[in-house]
């Protein structure tokens, strides 16, 4: 069974104090880190936060509602210069968990978008 990889935060209010990637399975594990890093930031996760890439970003889980998507894709486009077109806005598997839109954006930043 593979691990995987989880990204452990630790916060004081506004200010992100540490961040430790944990696990084993590596999707660049760099582009996971700075998705969660920008997950947390836009989601404004409490202090000492656990989010792995199975973790839900809708319903279940970091619970995003629609206001809390368009940020976080307004930040992923800054953070990785790329651009998150309104179709794969509307593809919910995109947004499903973590490492689905990890996937979506290591896509975007391979094709050079």
């Amino acid at each position: 069974m593979a691990r995987q990889n989880a990204l452990r935060v630790e916060a004081d209010g506004e200010r992100l104090i540490c961040m430790t990637l944990v696990g084993g399975n590596t999707m660049t594990s760099s582009t996971l880190e700075r998705v969660i890093k920008v997950i947390v930031q836009a989601a404004g996760a409490g202090s000492d936060v656990s989010i792995d890439e199975s973790t839900p970003l809708v319903g279940s889980g970091m619970s995003l509602d629609s206001v809390m998507v368009l940020e976080l894709v307004i930040d992923l486009e800054k953070e990785f210069s790329i651009e998150i077109d309104a179709q794969e806005l509307l593809d919910t598997q995109a947004f499903r968990t973590v490492r689905a839109l990890a996937e979506l954006v290591e896509s975007k930043v391979k094709a050079g978008q």
